[in-house]
Order: structure tokens, then C-alpha cells, then sequence
């Protein structure tokens, strides 16, 4: 018997709670109602997650762009192109006068050097 009753107790303290948690619910609905806050979001007002990834890269892309554009003034200025069939300066020298390259050390053992050009 004491088994059936601490059931009947335990199923009465559930319905009570659930009955309490609902009727605040609804006490709290009406006071934002009434206060005109609604806490639903219509469909239109939200965004997708594709429409906020596109969103995030157009903007992403217009704040960089201006640093982009520096970057390759930059680097143009710095490393200006260099003529298809001209060889830089120094390249240009060392294939004109060969007797200014210098010599190639190769070491064949540890107290032997020898040398090649």
C-alpha cells in the first residue's frame, strides 16, 4: 500500500509543477503582449546562412580591397617588372665578362681543395 500512495504523490507533485510552469507562461505572454514586446520573429526579418556568408565576404571583400590595391603599388614599386628579354643587371654582367665569375671551391677530402671554374 505505501507503494501506491508515494505513486499517487509523486504523479500529483508532477501535474502540480507542470500546471504551475504553464499558467506562468501564460502570465508572462500576456505581460509582453500587453507591453506590445513580442519575442517572435517574422520569416522576412530573419537571414539565411548563406545570405549572411555572402553577406560577411562582400563586406570582407570591400574593406580589403583598398589594401589590396597598396599592396601591389607596393610591391610593383619595389619589384618592377623586369623586361621578357632583358636579364637583370648583374646577370647581364657576369655573362658579358666571365673572368668575374667567381671560382667554384669543392672540397674532395678534408685537407684537399680543389678548384673549378
Amino acid at each position: 500500500m505505501p507503494e501506491e500512495i508515494m505513486i499517487i504523490v509523486v504523479v500529483s507533485v508532477l501535474a502540480a509543477s507542470a500546471t504551475l510552469l504553464s499558467i506562468a507562461k501564460m502570465w508572462f505572454n500576456y505581460l509582453n503582449q500587453r507591453s506590445g514586446i513580442s519575442r517572435e520573429r517574422t520569416p522576412s526579418s530573419s537571414l539565411t546562412t548563406s545570405e549572411l556568408e555572402a553577406m560577411l565576404r562582400r563586406i570582407s571583400r570591400q574593406a580589403n580591397e583598398p589594401l589590396l590595391e597598396r599592396i601591389e603599388q607596393l610591391e610593383t614599386r619595389l619589384h618592377p617588372p623586369a623586361d621578357a628579354n632583358q636579364l637583370p643587371e648583374r646577370a647581364q654582367t657576369l655573362l658579358d665578362d666571365p673572368a668575374g665569375t667567381p671560382d667554384l671551391v669543392a672540397v674532395s677530402s678534408p685537407g684537399k681543395k680543389v678548384s673549378q671554374k
